[in-house]
């Protein structure tokens, strides 16, 4: 409350308090030299009494000001005398010194009586003020339209009109709270907390642990059209739904629903649409409260291979895949009913360990004939098992470096006994400058794969590898460079036994997309392509040209780093 300093030679000190009570301090002061003055007008033992000053009139009392916190709590007090009327100077007056000329031993004790008195006071006064004052309310807990919250008798019409609770029950619904509140932090039952979720004012967004989240997940819709150029009918198919003919298309729409469930799982929903065909390209939920750094996917969802197949396609710097994914795992991805469980290694860098299983039978076929595919349902109802090995590595805020490592084996799907093995590599180098006004950045994503087959009598290995850098030349322009090759036996010979056939390709490709908003974006891809091999019987070189333009709403949750 105050601080005690040196201010005159002999060390006296003086009490250091707001302006608002450093009159009333003054008049404690003098107050207590009129109660010492008889002591003090007695002379001592051997000395001459001094003549005695001439009486004063009394001033008024001091005017103690309306907002002050001792107005309540100082005790009336007597009013000291002036001895010598001031000579107007022409300057505002200053408080005088009540204490100068006495004798130093008694002035400093009673500076500390005063110092003790003023404290309990101030103290007593600001306890007072603290209990009578209602605590201020501010931000998210505040009304839609500024106002203060409801009052607390209020709060039983609000959980009466509790839409969880009477969805679920109400004790189902307080014990859904008590773990929402373990894990954000926020008392679901207090009034204002409800009032703000019911009426949507808290800013929410779908996803998020609240009452009126849980029953009202974020939605979004995205749809992906392109126009294709093929300077020659045969062509290398692409897979999934990338466009297979000159002319107009519609790609696909994607749908997407994600929330909460309670406080135990969060699930995604992505369900993929078009003129012909409907699919659910993902329904998982996953776990989020795991001890030891666990978590556990269940449903059907992109197996973590590589990069490229862990992301929607709407997210690629291109209109079609790399060929690591196009040949290997299909241009619809890698994805089945399957179960993932990950492990955050407790270490002092980022280091993920990925275990994920999955139904083979149910995988799209990565090619055009049975014989290209990777995994297929074999009569034991075998499973494909994959494992994968990712770290994070920043080497400063600007540039950062992901690696992974992928290994899948499962049944080939071309007799008993039969599998085939897939190896995978991923290098993601990313330079985003924290101080540049250009808003320059680079991107670099390195992906490969090796695959062996077995077949009765046979046996068949091919790999591929992609190179792709991309750079952020401006605010809503981004360039794409694209180098893959692929090369190895794809298909059996005219017999089961027979030597395989080979087939392989180099691309050459770059995009240039535009982002009018954030919802948006135009995409503008060439490729070049020099297919070859004992399989491929169309033209040696040949080029396409796609168009691709994309819109979205809604929210849709983001995708992996």
């Amino acid at each position: 409350m105050q601080r005690n300093h040196p201010t005159r030679e002999t060390g006296q000190a003086v009490i250091c308090a707001p302006a608002s009570r450093r009159g009333s301090i003054a008049w404690l002061v003098a107050a207590l030299c009129l109660s010492a003055a008889p002591a003090l007008a007695q002379p001592a033992a051997g000395e001459a009494a001094t003549p005695e000053a001439p009486a004063t009139t009394p001033g008024p009392p001091p005017t103690v000001e309306p907002d002050s916190d001792l107005a309540a709590a100082e005790p009336t007090l007597p009013v000291a005398a002036e001895t010598t009327p001031e000579e107007p100077t022409g300057e505002p007056p200053t408080d005088a010194d009540p204490l100068a000329g006495l004798d130093p031993a008694l002035a400093a004790a009673i500076e500390a009586a005063v110092a003790a008195r003023v404290e309990a006071a101030v103290a007593e006064a600001l306890a007072a003020a603290a209990a009578a004052t209602p605590a201020p309310t501010t931000g998210p807990e505040a009304g839609t339209d500024g106002e203060s919250p409801p009052p607390d008798d209020s709060l039983g019409d609000l959980l009466e009109d509790d839409e969880l609770a009477a969805l679920i029950g109400a004790d189902l619904a307080a014990e859904l709270r008590a773990d929402e509140e373990s894990i954000t932090g926020q008392v679901a039952g207090d009034a204002a907390y409800l009032a703000a979720t019911d009426t949507g004012s808290s800013g929410g967004r779908g996803g998020e642990v609240g009452p009126s989240n849980l029953m009202n997940p974020a939605m979004s819709l995205i749809g992906t059209f392109a126009a294709a150029y093929f300077t020659d009918e045969n062509h290398p198919a692409r897979g999934g739904h990338v466009p297979a003919s000159n002319g107009l298309h519609l790609m696909e729409a994607e749908f997407g629903i994600e929330a909460v469930v309670d406080p135990y799982f969060y699930m995604r929903g992505f369900f993929m649409f078009g003129l012909d065909f409907f699919e659910a390209e993902e329904v998982y939920a996953e776990t989020m409260r795991l001890p030891g750094g666990l978590k556990v996917r269940l449903g059907q969802m992109l197996a973590p291979f590589g990069r490229t197949n862990q992301a929607h396609c709407h997210t690629w710097e291109f209109v079609d895949a790399p060929l690591p994914v196009q040949r290997f795992l299909s241009g619809e991805q890698l994805r089945t009913p399957s179960l993932e469980l990950t492990w955050l290694a407790p270490v002092p860098f980022f280091l993920k360990a990925t275990a994920w299983a999955g139904m083979p039978g149910l995988i799209p076929p990565a090619g055009s004939t049975p014989d290209e595919r990777t995994w297929g349902e074999d009569e034991d109802y075998d499973f494909l098992y994959l494992g994968r090995l990712e770290t994070h590595i920043p080497f400063d805020d600007e540039w950062s470096m992901s690696l992974g490592a992928s290994a899948a084996t499962g049944p080939a799907g071309q007799g008993a006994d039969t599998r085939s093995d897939l190896f995978g590599g991923d290098l993601f180098l990313r330079y985003k400058p924290l101080t540049s006004e250009s808003y320059f950045e680079f991107d670099l994503t390195i992906e490969g794969a090796y695959r062996q087959r077995q077949f009765p009598g046979n046996r068949l290995v091919d790999w591929a590898l992609a190179v792709e850098p991309m750079f952020r030349v401006a605010k809503q322009w981004r360039l794409a460079l694209r180098g893959d090759v692929a090369e190895g036996d794809l298909t059996r010979g005219d017999t089961m036994t027979g030597p395989g056939r080979d087939f392989g390709e180099e691309r050459g490709s770059a995009s240039v997309t535009y982002f009018p908003t954030e919802f948006s974006q135009l995409r503008l891809q060439g490729t070049v392509s020099h297919p070859h091999g004992a399989a491929w019987d169309g033209p040696d070189l040949g080029g396409e040209v796609f168009l691709q333009v994309s819109y979205a709403l809604g929210a849709h949750g983001a995708h992996p780093f």
